[in-house]
């Protein structure tokens, strides 16, 4: 395969308060994503890598609160042994526009999407998340 769609696949572990994939999700820009990941407060999924595909790509972007804004977080991939592949720096919720990562995970055997945070209620969405060749 020179595609892996990560939604459509099982993830090998998770954790984090309503972490999970999500038919819609409405983000900053107004817009409603389908087929999304959804990074909870502290949320985090992993996904295994053993295929040895060499590239994490993906959009990504705060969720859309209607009477919420200025919380920040951030959106970090790991890979084997807790070493950070990416870190986004801050996301500004109702703020910070869509972006697409396109990150080296040459040589993983698994991943991990996670989101970090200090507040209640804020949430990343990654839409189109794949790995590929």
């Amino acid at each position: 395969k020179s595609q892996y769609l990560l939604y459509d696949e099982k993830y090998s572990y998770m954790r984090g308060f309503l972490t999970d994939k999500e038919k819609t999700k409405q983000v900053t820009d107004g817009a409603t994503w389908t087929d999304a990941i959804v990074l909870g407060i502290g949320g985090m999924m992993e996904f295994s890598n053993e295929a040895g595909y060499t590239r994490l790509k993906g959009t990504v972007a705060p969720a859309f609160r209607e009477f919420e804004k200025g919380r920040t977080g951030e959106f970090t991939v790991y890979g084997d042994g807790g070493v950070v592949l990416y870190q986004s720096g801050e996301i500004v919720e109702n703020e910070t526009e869509p972006f697409d990562i396109d990150v080296d995970i040459s040589g993983q055997s698994k991943v991990q999407l996670v989101c970090s945070t200090a507040y209640d209620w804020f949430y990343i969405v990654v839409k189109s998340a794949r790995f590929e060749d």
